[in-house]
């Protein structure tokens, strides 16, 4: 079998030219939070309205400032008024905190705290805590500041209500402090001379109703808007009753008769 082998053949392969593609730009949107902000130093913690409606704070929203890192209770080492919870930051002490609402001062500079005492999650739009270095623009002090952002009308007509209900139905202490432990009666057990103990009495009665709403709208479209908030809190106690003893004499000996008196109060604040 014979195979042909050819040496010193060129092959030419032509000319090859290459097109230019399609010119074209593409833009990419990418959202979300940054997670280092490059334009300025100061930590920013925001809670939204909804936050605020849903964490149960009983209407002390300086509070909020408690799930920040670097913030602890300050508890009676404080030195300032009860309109708001008290608070350290940072290591500094409570009256080194700024409270606004909107931007404005709202600082009690009398002692320290907030001046005004706002209790109604429906006025806020926005509760922010600036922990450290802070801009220029805040200033006054070293701790940290609390701003309340409230809520504005608008164009069309909303409303909402709440009503915060906390009450003493089910509460008993009959296994606590008036225990026959503590010489109180037992369950079913009267006090006699030969085995005397306390009665026990009913759990103090105590209602407290925490209401409120709000109600904004347009006066004129695009112009001029309204927004209104109230709020109202309503306690109700009961006091326990209170033994009155008094010292009666029979054939036999002395003996005590006891009876019970209780009041009831009501408290309103605005």
């Amino acid at each position: 079998m014979r195979s042909r082998v050819t040496v010193g053949h060129d092959t030419a392969l032509g000319g090859l030219k290459m097109e230019l593609g399609q010119v074209g730009d593409t833009i990419q949107v990418e959202g979300g939070t940054p997670l280092i902000e490059a334009g300025t130093s100061q930590v920013t913690t925001s809670f939204s309205t909804q936050q605020v409606a849903d964490l149960p704070l009983s209407g002390s929203f300086d509070a909020l400032a408690l799930f920040v890192p670097g913030v602890a209770d300050s508890g009676d080492n404080s030195f300032s008024n009860s309109n708001g919870a008290s608070f350290s930051s940072n290591g500094l002490r409570g009256r080194s905190n700024n409270f606004q609402i909107d931007g404005q001062s709202n600082n009690d500079n009398s002692v320290a705290g907030p001046s005004i005492f706002l209790g109604n999650q429906d006025a806020l739009e926005e509760v922010s805590v600036i922990t450290n270095d802070f801009g220029v623009e805040y200033g006054r002090a070293s701790g940290s500041v609390v701003n309340y952002i409230t809520k504005p009308g608008s164009n069309d007509f909303h409303g909402s209500g709440f009503d915060y209900y906390e009450g003493s139905f089910a509460d008993s202490h009959a296994n606590e402090e008036v225990n026959p432990v503590f010489g109180f009666c037992a369950p079913g057990k009267v006090s006699t001379v030969a085995a005397p103990c306390n009665a026990v009495t009913k759990a103090p009665g105590f209602v407290e109703n925490k209401f409120g709403g709000s109600i904004g709208g347009p006066i004129k479209r695009n112009k001029a808007w309204f927004f209104f908030t109230p709020y109202f809190d309503r306690q109700r106690t009961a006091g326990g009753a209170i033994l009155i003893s008094k010292l009666y004499t029979y054939p036999r000996g002395f003996n005590t008769v006891s009876s019970s008196v209780s009041w009831k109060t009501t408290r309103w604040v605005l």
